[in-house]
């Protein structure tokens, strides 16, 4: 009996694996990024851990000048424009750090990546328009970075680039990320 449940679900789990391959190749944008009964993710060059690397101080980081439509970063790891060491006389700069929907947003998901829609840089247009001064933003939010990660990140790299404002913008990734682990600890 157990090898006949066994078997069943195994068939059942190629039989969605070949339904998902299917659905997808019949869509134009998959043909060419899509293995044959493998999801997406695991091979595909829109894949996170192609553009992400590990840290000594932090969990990752994002790699420098990824070309990714997804996920794009600049000479710096950042997304949206490129910081410069030196911040001009006449420019406000704004770091902003936190998780995804910081650094990307719904819209960002689908192709190409889309760093005019993202809140940072409709909020530095909107203080530029408003103040009649240059504002320099330097999105440094990471998907799934908690608060730690974030602060971590603004002591490490963004307090160097001397900012004149950070802004911190985290939704559930300290709840969602730390709370749910086994064994919490209220440390966490």
């Amino acid at each position: 009996m157990l090898k006949i449940t066994l078997l069943i679900f195994f068939f059942l789990e190629l039989s969605l694996r070949f339904y998902v391959f299917s659905s997808r190749r019949r869509r134009a944008e998959y043909k060419k990024e899509y293995i044959f009964l493998s999801p997406i993710s695991w091979t595909s060059k829109f894949s996170k851990v192609n553009y992400y690397k590990s840290h000594p101080y932090i969990s990752y980081v994002k790699k420098t000048n990824n070309q990714s439509s997804r996920y794009p970063s600049n000479n710096m790891g950042y997304a949206g424009n490129y910081p410069t060491d030196k911040k001009q006389k006449c420019c406000y700069r704004i770091y902003v750090c936190g998780d995804s929907t910081s650094e990307q947003n719904d819209y960002d998901m689908d192709d190409p990546f889309d760093p005019d829609v993202t809140w940072p840089h409709v909020m530095g247009k909107e203080l530029e328009r408003l103040s009649q001064k240059e504002v320099e933003i330097i999105n440094a939010s990471v998907s799934l970075y908690t608060s730690v990660e974030s602060l971590i990140e603004f002591q490490l790299r963004g307090l160097s680039l001397r900012p004149d404002m950070a802004i911190f913008n985290l939704n559930l990734t300290d709840a969602w990320l730390c709370q749910s682990v086994a064994g919490y600890q209220s440390d966490y």
